[in-house]
Protein backbone atom coordinates (compact mmCIF):
# COMPACT_ATOMS: atom_id res chain seq x y z
CA UNK A 1 0.00 0.00 0.00
CA UNK A 2 0.93 3.42 -0.62
CA UNK A 3 1.11 5.12 2.64
CA UNK A 4 3.74 2.77 4.02
CA UNK A 5 6.27 4.60 1.09
CA UNK A 6 4.74 7.80 2.42
CA UNK A 7 5.39 7.38 5.98
CA UNK A 8 9.01 6.27 5.39
CA UNK A 9 9.62 9.18 3.72
CA UNK A 10 7.99 11.44 6.01
CA UNK A 11 10.32 9.60 8.94
CA UNK A 12 13.33 10.59 6.67
CA UNK A 13 12.62 14.08 6.29
CA UNK A 14 13.07 14.51 10.32
CA UNK A 15 14.00 11.21 12.03
CA UNK A 16 12.24 11.09 15.29
CA UNK A 17 9.91 13.65 14.76
CA UNK A 18 6.32 13.02 15.86
CA UNK A 19 3.41 13.18 13.46
CA UNK A 20 0.10 10.95 12.64
CA UNK A 21 -1.02 9.56 9.43
CA UNK A 22 -4.86 9.59 8.56
CA UNK A 23 -7.06 7.97 5.13
CA UNK A 24 -9.59 10.57 4.69
CA UNK A 25 -11.01 9.56 1.74
CA UNK A 26 -10.59 5.86 0.38
CA UNK A 27 -12.10 6.15 -2.90
CA UNK A 28 -12.75 2.76 -4.90
CA UNK A 29 -14.45 4.14 -8.22
CA UNK A 30 -17.75 2.31 -7.50
CA UNK A 31 -20.38 0.91 -4.93
CA UNK A 32 -20.86 -2.85 -4.97
CA UNK A 33 -19.38 -5.20 -3.48
CA UNK A 34 -15.94 -5.40 -4.84
CA UNK A 35 -15.34 -2.21 -3.15
CA UNK A 36 -16.63 -3.51 0.26
CA UNK A 37 -14.28 -6.07 -0.25
CA UNK A 38 -11.50 -3.71 -1.07
CA UNK A 39 -12.57 -1.62 2.35
CA UNK A 40 -12.15 -4.44 4.46
CA UNK A 41 -8.73 -5.67 2.92
CA UNK A 42 -7.50 -1.77 3.26
CA UNK A 43 -8.59 -1.76 7.29
CA UNK A 44 -7.11 -5.48 7.82
CA UNK A 45 -3.92 -4.32 6.21
CA UNK A 46 -3.46 -1.46 7.95
CA UNK A 47 -4.24 -2.61 11.31
CA UNK A 48 -1.17 -5.12 10.58
CA UNK A 49 0.97 -2.46 10.06
CA UNK A 50 3.18 -1.44 13.23
CA UNK A 51 2.46 2.04 12.55
CA UNK A 52 -1.18 3.00 14.14
CA UNK A 53 -3.75 4.93 11.77
CA UNK A 54 -5.75 6.13 13.89
CA UNK A 55 -8.21 7.24 10.94
CA UNK A 56 -9.59 5.48 7.62
CA UNK A 57 -12.68 6.90 6.18
CA UNK A 58 -14.20 5.24 2.61
CA UNK A 59 -15.79 8.19 0.58
CA UNK A 60 -18.58 9.49 0.37
CA UNK A 61 -21.20 8.90 3.34
CA UNK A 62 -24.41 9.71 1.96
CA UNK A 63 -25.27 9.59 -1.96
CA UNK A 64 -28.77 10.11 -3.13
CA UNK A 65 -29.88 7.46 -5.45
CA UNK A 66 -29.37 7.57 -9.35
CA UNK A 67 -26.41 10.63 -9.26
CA UNK A 68 -23.25 10.73 -10.12
CA UNK A 69 -23.62 7.26 -12.28
CA UNK A 70 -20.04 8.07 -13.71
CA UNK A 71 -17.79 6.42 -10.64
CA UNK A 72 -18.59 8.87 -8.25
CA UNK A 73 -21.39 7.07 -6.71
CA UNK A 74 -19.48 5.52 -3.75
CA UNK A 75 -21.47 6.25 -0.85
CA UNK A 76 -22.00 3.89 1.31
CA UNK A 77 -25.36 4.74 2.47
CA UNK A 78 -28.04 5.84 -0.72
CA UNK A 79 -30.79 7.70 -0.40
CA UNK A 80 -34.05 8.43 -2.36
CA UNK A 81 -37.31 10.75 -1.21
CA UNK A 82 -38.33 7.83 1.01
CA UNK A 83 -35.90 5.81 1.92
CA UNK A 84 -31.97 5.02 3.42
CA UNK A 85 -30.02 1.41 2.51
CA UNK A 86 -26.42 0.56 2.62
CA UNK A 87 -24.31 -0.71 0.75
CA UNK A 88 -21.52 -3.46 0.75
CA UNK A 89 -18.70 -1.29 1.83
CA UNK A 90 -21.17 0.51 4.82
CA UNK A 91 -21.90 -3.50 6.22
CA UNK A 92 -18.01 -3.56 5.98
CA UNK A 93 -17.59 -0.78 8.65
CA UNK A 94 -20.73 -1.61 10.62
CA UNK A 95 -19.29 -5.50 10.92
CA UNK A 96 -15.74 -4.22 12.04
CA UNK A 97 -16.90 -1.69 14.23
CA UNK A 98 -19.24 -4.03 16.28
CA UNK A 99 -16.60 -6.80 16.56
CA UNK A 100 -13.69 -4.30 17.27
CA UNK A 101 -10.96 -6.05 19.55
CA UNK A 102 -8.01 -3.43 20.26
CA UNK A 103 -4.80 -6.11 19.98
CA UNK A 104 -3.84 -7.19 16.51
CA UNK A 105 -1.68 -10.41 17.27
CA UNK A 106 0.34 -12.55 14.60
CA UNK A 107 -1.20 -14.43 12.00
CA UNK A 108 -0.02 -16.72 9.20
CA UNK A 109 -2.11 -18.09 5.96
CA UNK A 110 -0.70 -19.66 3.02
CA UNK A 111 -3.63 -19.77 0.25
CA UNK A 112 -3.77 -20.56 -3.38
CA UNK A 113 -3.04 -17.18 -4.98
CA UNK A 114 -2.70 -15.44 -1.70
CA UNK A 115 -6.86 -15.49 -1.56
CA UNK A 116 -7.09 -15.22 1.79
CA UNK A 117 -6.42 -12.17 3.83
CA UNK A 118 -6.10 -12.18 7.05
CA UNK A 119 -6.27 -10.00 10.40
CA UNK A 120 -6.80 -11.67 14.10
CA UNK A 121 -7.04 -9.48 17.16
CA UNK A 122 -7.44 -9.51 20.45
CA UNK A 123 -9.44 -8.16 23.85
CA UNK A 124 -6.79 -6.89 26.46
CA UNK A 125 -7.36 -9.59 28.81
CA UNK A 126 -6.62 -12.08 25.75
CA UNK A 127 -10.01 -13.90 26.60
CA UNK A 128 -11.66 -12.78 23.48
CA UNK A 129 -9.94 -13.82 19.38
CA UNK A 130 -11.62 -12.30 16.47
CA UNK A 131 -10.60 -13.59 13.32
CA UNK A 132 -11.15 -11.01 9.98
CA UNK A 133 -10.84 -12.79 6.84
CA UNK A 134 -11.45 -11.41 3.46
CA UNK A 135 -11.93 -14.48 0.26
CA UNK A 136 -10.64 -12.15 -2.77
CA UNK A 137 -10.98 -15.02 -5.70
CA UNK A 138 -14.56 -16.53 -7.06
CA UNK A 139 -13.73 -20.09 -5.37
CA UNK A 140 -14.71 -21.39 -1.60
CA UNK A 141 -11.48 -21.53 0.49
CA UNK A 142 -11.27 -24.75 2.13
CA UNK A 143 -9.39 -23.64 5.37
CA UNK A 144 -7.75 -25.09 8.79
CA UNK A 145 -7.55 -22.73 11.29
CA UNK A 146 -5.17 -23.46 14.45
CA UNK A 147 -5.63 -21.40 17.10
CA UNK A 148 -2.15 -22.53 18.41
CA UNK A 149 -2.09 -21.87 22.35
CA UNK A 150 -5.56 -19.57 22.34
CA UNK A 151 -8.36 -22.07 24.20
CA UNK A 152 -11.75 -20.90 23.96
CA UNK A 153 -13.87 -21.15 27.05
CA UNK A 154 -17.36 -21.55 24.91
CA UNK A 155 -18.64 -24.22 22.89
CA UNK A 156 -19.05 -22.00 19.94
CA UNK A 157 -18.04 -19.36 17.92
CA UNK A 158 -19.83 -16.25 15.92
CA UNK A 159 -19.51 -16.35 12.75
CA UNK A 160 -20.93 -12.56 10.51
CA UNK A 161 -20.33 -12.44 7.09
CA UNK A 162 -21.06 -11.08 3.70
CA UNK A 163 -20.92 -12.60 0.47
CA UNK A 164 -22.00 -12.20 -2.88
CA UNK A 165 -20.32 -11.57 -6.75
CA UNK A 166 -18.16 -8.61 -7.34
CA UNK A 167 -20.83 -6.18 -9.02
CA UNK A 168 -23.87 -7.40 -6.65
CA UNK A 169 -25.03 -4.21 -4.95
CA UNK A 170 -28.18 -2.96 -2.55
CA UNK A 171 -30.88 -0.99 -4.67
CA UNK A 172 -34.38 0.47 -3.78
CA UNK A 173 -36.15 -2.67 -4.55
CA UNK A 174 -33.86 -5.01 -3.22
CA UNK A 175 -31.72 -3.06 -0.36
CA UNK A 176 -30.41 -5.84 2.04
CA UNK A 177 -29.40 -8.19 -1.08
CA UNK A 178 -25.79 -7.70 0.33
CA UNK A 179 -25.98 -7.40 4.13
CA UNK A 180 -24.72 -9.24 6.97
CA UNK A 181 -25.79 -13.08 7.96
CA UNK A 182 -24.92 -14.10 11.13
CA UNK A 183 -24.69 -18.13 12.82
CA UNK A 184 -22.88 -20.14 15.05
CA UNK A 185 -20.25 -23.09 14.39
CA UNK A 186 -19.53 -25.53 16.76
CA UNK A 187 -16.37 -25.81 18.46
CA UNK A 188 -15.15 -29.31 19.39
CA UNK A 189 -13.82 -29.76 22.79
CA UNK A 190 -10.06 -28.96 23.41
CA UNK A 191 -9.39 -29.04 19.68
CA UNK A 192 -7.29 -26.01 18.46
CA UNK A 193 -7.77 -26.79 15.15
CA UNK A 194 -10.78 -25.73 13.50
CA UNK A 195 -12.12 -26.39 9.76
CA UNK A 196 -14.03 -24.08 7.80
CA UNK A 197 -14.95 -22.98 4.44
CA UNK A 198 -14.62 -19.14 3.28
CA UNK A 199 -17.36 -18.83 0.24
CA UNK A 200 -15.88 -16.89 -2.93
CA UNK A 201 -15.88 -13.06 -3.07
CA UNK A 202 -16.96 -12.68 1.10
CA UNK A 203 -15.93 -10.96 3.79
CA UNK A 204 -16.09 -13.03 7.48
CA UNK A 205 -15.55 -12.48 10.84
CA UNK A 206 -15.12 -15.24 13.64
CA UNK A 207 -15.27 -14.61 17.27
CA UNK A 208 -14.27 -16.71 19.51
CA UNK A 209 -14.90 -16.31 23.26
Amino acid sequence: MGFRSFIEALEKINDGAEFKVCVFEENANNHRLKRGLAHAHAINEIQRYEYEMPILCAANCLQPNGHNDNGWDQGLLFLSQSKVWGQPSYYVTQMIAGNYQPLCVESYVSSYFNSLDVTACKSRDGKALSLRVVNLDCWDMETEIDLMRYTPSQSHAEVIQIRGDLDDANTPENPLKIAPVKRRIALEEKNERIRYVFPAYSFTIINFN
